[in-house]
């Protein structure tokens, strides 16, 4: 789920929701939330 963004950091994905990205990773059996930033910024 969710877009990847290995251009910026390998295994690195994103979920765009109300307007954020909320950037995450997969660990293990687990979702580690990394940072959100504004859905407008061009990425």
């Amino acid at each position: 789920m969710g877009k990847f963004y290995t251009h910026l950091k390998p295994g690195l994905r994103g979920l765009l929701l109300m307007g954020y990205i909320i950037f995450y990773r997969v660990v293990e059996d687990s979702v580690e939330i990394l940072r959100v930033v504004s859905g407008y910024r061009n990425l």
